[in-house]
């Protein structure tokens, strides 16, 4: 994911800034499978991390304007377990990503304490990942893919900035 992130941090000085980013995603869930009579388990967790400049550029005493670029980092690790009449087939899947996002961004300054922003960006994100299928009978060789994306981020979340 490229925005939001789970906690953000800026460190600002002279109308420049510091980015932090951290996210984490854990998702575990059972299904039933009504195709083979059997049960799915699937086991998702997905950590990023970022890291980046801000040029903050003044407009009046309550608007301002921004840019900058952030570096990103991921990893995701999945597994599927699927259970059925036919046996057990495991699927592992491990990947890491690393990319650049350049972005804009404006502000609003309520007051000398509390902010609303919001920004866009563009993410060039080259990723590796490695899949691993064992059917309990015999395991399939690794399979590793390698993919380039470019992924848009529009101003569609309002961030609430509170400086201390």
């Amino acid at each position: 994911s490229t925005d939001p992130y789970l906690v953000s941090l800026k460190f600002a000085k002279n109308n420049q800034a510091t980015r932090l980013a951290f996210d984490v995603d854990v998702n575990n869930k059972t299904e039933d499978d009504p195709n083979f009579g059997g049960k799915r388990k699937t086991y998702d967790y997905n950590f990023g991390f970022k890291v980046g400049y801000e040029k903050r550029i003044p407009m009046n005493k309550h608007f301002g304007f921004y840019w900058g670029v952030d570096g990103i980092l991921g990893y995701q690790n999945s597994k599927v377990d699927f259970f059925s009449q036919f046996g057990q087939v495991i699927t592992n899947t491990k990947g890491f990503n690393v990319g650049a996002a350049p972005l804009v961004g404006f502000r609003y300054d309520i007051n000398r304490r509390i902010a609303l922003s919001t920004e866009a960006s563009v993410a060039a994100i080259y990723s590796v990942s490695t899949e691993q299928i064992d059917d309990n009978f015999s395991i399939f060789p690794s399979t590793q893919t390698t993919r380039f994306d470019l992924v848009t981020s529009i101003p569609n979340t309002l961030y609430v900035i509170i400086k201390f």
